[in-house]
């Protein structure tokens, strides 16, 4: 057979982390590593306007399990400036949901707000 392969957790599921840092709810994170023996990944915040992996599904101290949600799902996730219905969003240096201006997209506003307010996007980092 071909080398492709099913994938381990097909889009959209939501599974469990482990935090490299401190975690908040509601927030983009990166995988910073895996765990060997197909385990968990490991996840901390990215860097602003970087690529991301997930988005958290509730607060985690560093060293804690932590549920992620996927791609392929629609998320709240905080606001970093004011979103709008349809805006295009990325990632600033907390995790929060920007709009997009110079880095990767990691989704589309559903229901927009406020800074600081959770807001639905539809989860699709760089649209994979």
């Amino acid at each position: 057979m071909g080398a492709y392969s099913v994938p381990k957790f097909p889009a959209g599921d939501s599974i469990t982390g482990h935090a490299s840092a401190a975690l908040t709810v509601g927030r983009f994170v990166k995988q910073t590593t895996t765990v060997p023996n197909g385990g968990c990944p490991v996840v901390g915040v990215p860097a602003a306007a970087a690529r991301v992996a997930y988005v958290t599904g509730e607060d985690a101290a560093s060293g804690a399990k932590v549920l992620l949600h996927q791609p392929s799902q629609k998320v709240w996730v905080e606001a970093g400036a004011t979103l709008a219905p349809g805006d295009l969003v990325e990632t600033d240096n907390a995790g929060k949901a920007i709009v997009h201006s110079a880095g990767i997209v990691c989704g589309e506003v559903i229901q927009g707000g406020a800074s600081g307010a959770a807001c639905l996007i539809d989860f699709r980092p760089a649209f994979l």
